[in-house]
């Protein structure tokens, strides 16, 4: 729908160009002279064929001439056949001007009128003098429609064409190649989000399962409702992210499954402290975006007893704001951080994409402690 909208606007703007390029001698022209030049038949025949000459010369660079040699056959060429194009169609346009334009009609009626005889009273004694028209009659022919020799007009106006051709090519291919641009970006941008999303999900599971693998073999009665939690949040995965945005009260709702999910294989569940505040209803955000936080908390923070380890969410009309500081783990303490990272890396790029300028993501280590807070204006 949109390309033959375009389409039709394209033709419109031609149709108005030309429409303009037949009446541009009209309006350039002295008041009447046009009007007197346009009553012979001839002389407006002479118009059509030479106008639709150049348009045609206009269209054939612009579809075949400019696409065909300019890109695939390089400068030179196109330079050449250009020029030799020009050359043509203005000795064509000047030998119908010179045979149908010049003159214009046929003579006027005193040019047909025989000379007066010559009386020996008149100061010329010349038999051949011109007496001129009559005195109550106009004199001359109406104007050439040229300002310059027809020839050079001819010549002038063609290279215009060729030259205003070139040009529109040009552009409309520089609008193209920036078309195809933003589409290849956009595929890339939609692939590289397909491949986080599935990069989100093994990670994540890869965690859950073995948290419920350590429930099953300590026969915790926590096993059974960790997997009915697994499958809310699978159902949640599946069904809720192919949307671009869902409601941030569903995102939060499944950050909070996901805690408690893991708050069941922690012995001391006080060592860790998970809040929201502010009202959540009617605000939208990218889906899956705070889990990788909440795995990174989980994955490597310290929940022995007397260890303090957080997750803060604040919500402020159109700025959400994520808090999260636990103890930090060298790798010979946690020998799960060598293949860690994966998480934050996927936050860190959905974040560019999705909510480029508009987002703050702080990360730092002080004091054996590690801190995250993200500022992000949502809706």
């Amino acid at each position: 729908m949109q390309a033959g909208k375009s389409l039709s606007t394209r033709i419109l703007l031609h149709s108005v160009v030309w429409v303009f390029f037949f009446l541009a001698p009209l309006l350039l022209s002295p008041p009447g002279d046009f009007a007197k030049a346009f009553l012979e038949p001839d002389n407006l025949l002479s118009l059509v064929l030479r106008n639709g000459l150049l348009i045609g010369l206009f269209y054939l660079n612009l579809f075949y001439l400019a696409p065909q040699l300019l890109f695939k056959k390089g400068v030179l060429l196109y330079a050449f056949v250009a020029i030799l194009m020009i050359v043509i169609v203005s000795l064509i346009n000047w030998q119908i001007h010179h045979h149908l334009s010049e003159p214009f009609g046929p003579p006027l009626p005193w040019e047909k009128m025989d000379p007066p005889p010559m009386s020996p009273m008149d100061g010329d004694m010349n038999p051949m003098r011109d007496p001129g028209p009559p005195l109550n009659m106009p004199s001359g022919r109406p104007k050439s429609l040229m300002f310059a020799s027809p020839i050079f007009s001819s010549y002038l106006l063609t290279t215009l064409v060729i030259i205003f051709s070139t040009s529109l090519f040009l552009w409309e291919d520089w609008n193209r190649t920036k078309e195809r641009a933003r589409e290849q970006e956009f595929e890339r941008q939609n692939a590289e989000l397909a491949a986080l999303k599935l990069q989100i999900s093994p990670h994540f599971l890869f965690n859950t399962l073995n948290n419920i693998r350590w429930l099953v073999r300590s026969k915790s009665d926590q096993a059974e409702d960790s997997l009915v939690k697994l499958s809310q949040l699978l159902r949640y995965i599946l069904y809720q992210t192919t949307n671009e945005k869902v409601e941030l009260s569903r995102e939060l709702e499944h950050l909070s499954g996901y805690i408690e999910l893991q708050k069941m294989r922690l012995a001391e569940t006080n060592t860790i402290d998970f809040e929201i505040n502010g009202i959540a209803e009617n605000k939208f955000i990218v889906p899956l975006l705070l889990l990788p936080i909440a795995e990174n908390l989980f994955k490597h923070a310290d929940f022995s007893a007397g260890q303090r380890n957080s997750l803060k969410i604040q919500i402020d009309d159109h700025r959400l704001i994520v808090e999260s500081e636990n103890k930090y783990l060298p790798k010979s303490e946690n020998p799960e951080k060598e293949n860690s990272g994966i998480g934050l890396q996927n936050l860190q790029k959905r974040l560019r994409i999705h909510y480029p300028d508009k987002h703050v993501l702080q990360i730092s280590i002080r004091n054996d402690r590690f801190y995250l807070q993200l500022e992000l204006l949502i809706n």
